[in-house]
């Protein structure tokens, strides 16, 4: 959760030795974001959460997988936390592509009428936003959001990039 390569890669590791028993269903080219997206997807229909999720453009944009993986980590992750409180027809829309040389990520959720507190303030709780922002930038690309009273809207756009050219 504090964008640390070493952990984050470590993080990446478990969940592919657990890929099986995570889901067999596949949603882009990249196994490791697979796997943050089956463990995400379970986790939300568990909790009667509508999800949909449309991912493309990952293995083209030649990006940074474990960089990728904690952006979707932490989208979902505060995707989750907002829809499970809501009363009604709780929503995840998660949507990546190719835009004009960049790989752009929306992800949109239901937010509840009720904003509560979380229940353990102190515990890394408020990071997700500050972590996609940082590593957007890490990235050279942009993070920004919005919501209203019923949705929550976040957007990353990253700069694809040249085939021998990696963000490490």
């Amino acid at each position: 959760q504090k964008a640390d390569k070493e952990e984050l890669t470590e993080y990446t590791s478990k969940l592919l030795k657990n890929w099986d028993s995570l889901s067999a269903k596949t949603y882009c080219d990249v196994p490791a974001i697979d796997i943050i997206l089956a463990e995400k997807y379970n986790m939300a229909t568990a909790n009667h959460i509508r999800t949909d999720f449309l991912v493309g453009g990952i293995k083209e944009a030649n990006l940074d997988n474990v960089y990728l993986c904690s952006i979707f980590s932490n989208l979902l992750n505060n995707a989750l936390e907002a829809s499970k409180y809501c009363t009604t027809n709780p929503y995840i829309e998660l949507k990546s592509s190719i835009q004009l040389g960049n790989l752009v990520i929306t992800c949109r959720n239901s937010m509840p009428q009720v904003i509560r507190k979380k229940d353990d303030p102190n515990h890394n709780h408020g990071y997700g936003l500050h972590i996609i922002k940082d590593l957007s930038n890490l990235l050279s690309g942009n993070f920004v959001y919005e919501h209203d009273e019923h949705n929550f809207t976040a957007i990353v756009t990253i700069p694809i990039n040249d085939k021998e050219e990696v963000h490490k």
